[in-house]
């Protein structure tokens, strides 16, 4: 009596395809007699109708026959799974439609087991709000671990932050493979760009052959812009003098003896304000142009005090501005805060018809705080200074691209940045290059407020870095290009350790022409 068994060629199908399966029924010889057998599928772990198409569906062999086909198929749902779902097909009775009431065949593998796989996937994201100067990092969990490659990405989509100067870069991509459920992707933030909270906005996504939901979508994180602390400080107030005019007339001049104040001042993020503290009143200082300032008038109504004597407290000037019961008082001041400030204060106004001005000598001097436990802590050897001296490494990068800029090396300097490398064995110099090639710059501070663009720095969107490495008594450079958006390196070019130079310029000339970056001279 022929055989009649199930055979399939493929019993694993994926939600990703295949999603059907051709089921062989076969017999050991040809049918003497019709019949009919049901096929039918049920659950194993699998439900049917959600993960798979149910069947229930009679074959007719009729006489001669020695093989039918069914087909089995599988439903591409979105849910996601932990383990992979099966369900089985079954052979079930024989019906003969003869004249002989007895099965003309046997049944012998009356069951058929089909294995479904998940291509679906379900991420759960998460960002915490960082400080300036620490990265942002993007944590993305896949709840299942999936045969699947899982692509992912964060972009930046909006947020009060400047891409290319508050953070760096605009996306990120990734993959979590097979045996992969964590991944983190990191956004680069940058100190002292900003003086107040930025706020950045992400979107997270992933790219797979089945359905992926991320869970938030959105990400929302601040760039915590965390103060400085206040400091103490001298402030020398006077000596001054005070004038009173009635009808454009001198009638009272008043000296003003000096006075010593103890302040405490803060230096803002950003290097653009500076503010003085005293009993609770606070005065902010913002940097301004030199030629919005004339100094003449209140330096000719100091005595012992001149135009001179505030341009060799330093170039950077500060002003500000405050009123005492209803009076207003101006402040002008030159020199570093870090350091020393020298200036004046004025104040003009007019009461019952008689005019006011008074002059005064305005001079902040931080104060170190003496800590008396400082002595009794052993101080540390100093480190061992770098192999290559950072201010040489930058002097010979600026040479280098001095003729492509057409200015002077002297001239590039402020827009090249400087660190150290791994140890102290390498140091890197990096300049910014904005969208059409150009230099700018790397920090705000750096800016002159009397620069029409102070204050409104130019994103870069990609960088040129210059590796210094000494080898024996040689140098090696090398140079690569950055881009900002994606983080990875265009171009990049290294010496041969048999042709490193004895001289750092050479060896800095080369690597520069090596790389050959597209760079123009920086914006007015």
């Amino acid at each position: 009596m022929p055989t009649l068994t199930a055979m399939a060629p493929l019993t694993r199908l994926s939600e990703s395809g295949p999603t059907s399966a051709l089921v062989n029924l076969m017999l050991s010889a040809p049918a003497e007699e019709p019949f009919i057998v049901m096929v039918t599928t049920s659950d194993l772990t699998a439900k049917s109708g959600i993960d798979y198409v149910p069947m229930a569906e009679p074959v007719t062999f009729l006489p001669g026959d020695i093989y039918k086909q069914v087909e089995v198929a599988i439903i591409d749902d979105p849910e996601d799974e932990p383990v992979d779902e099966m369900f089985q097909l079954t052979l079930g009775d024989v019906i003969p439609l003869g004249d002989n009431p007895l099965p003309p065949v046997v049944v012998a593998l009356p069951f058929l087991h089909f294995t479904i796989e998940d291509n679906d996937h379900t991420l759960s994201t998460d960002a915490a709000d960082v400080k300036a100067g620490e990265p942002v990092l993007v944590n993305i969990n896949q709840r299942f671990d999936s045969q699947d490659t899982v692509g992912t990405y964060v972009r930046i989509t909006g947020g009060t932050a400047r891409l290319g100067v508050d953070i760096a870069p605009p996306r990120r991509t990734g993959f979590l493979r097979a045996g992969k459920t964590e991944q983190t992707l990191g956004f680069e933030t940058f100190e002292g760009m900003s003086e107040e909270d930025r706020t950045v906005v992400f979107e997270v996504g992933g790219n797979a052959p089945g359905t992926v939901t991320v869970e938030p979508e959105t990400l929302r994180v601040t760039i915590r812009v965390e103060p400085s602390e206040f400091e103490p400080a001298m402030l020398q107030y006077g000596p001054g003098t005070g004038y009173i005019y009635y009808a454009g007339d001198l009638v009272m001049e008043r000296p003003f003896p000096p006075q010593n104040f103890d302040i405490e001042m803060r230096v803002h993020m950003g290097g653009s304000r500076f503010t003085l503290r005293q009993q609770g009143t606070s005065l902010t200082f913002a940097r301004v142009c030199r030629n919005d300032v004339d100094a003449s008038t209140a330096m000719a109504s100091i005595q012992g005090m001149s135009v001179e004597d505030m341009r060799e407290a330093g170039e950077e000037l500060w002003r500000a501005a405050y009123q005492v019961d209803g009076v207003p008082f101006t402040y002008v001041v030159a020199g570093d805060p870090a350091e020393k400030l020298v200036g004046y204060a004025t104040s003009n106004y007019s009461t019952d018809g008689m005019a006011h001005e008074q002059y005064f000598t305005y001079i902040v001097t931080p104060v170190a705080p003496e800590d008396p436990e400082m002595a009794q802590v052993p101080r540390l050897p100093p480190e061992r200074d770098p192999v290559v001296p950072p201010t040489a490494a930058r002097d010979a990068v600026a040479r280098a691209i001095a003729d492509d800029m057409g200015l002077s090396a002297d001239a590039l300097t402020p827009y090249l940045t400087t660190s150290l490398g791994s140890g102290t064995n390498s140091v890197k110099v990096a300049l910014w290059l904005g969208p059409d090639g150009q230099l700018v710059q790397p920090g705000r501070d750096d800016l002159d407020p009397c620069d029409p663009g102070y204050g409104e720095m130019v994103p870069a969107v990609s960088r040129v870095i210059y590796t210094v490495h000494t080898f024996e008594d040689r140098f090696i450079v090398q140079s690569k290009t950055q881009d900002i958006e994606t983080g990875r390196y265009e171009r990049a070019y290294m010496e041969d350790l048999d042709t490193a130079s004895n001289a750092l310029d050479e060896a800095v000339t080369r690597a520069h022409e090596g790389l050959s970056p597209d760079i123009s001279a920086p914006t007015d």
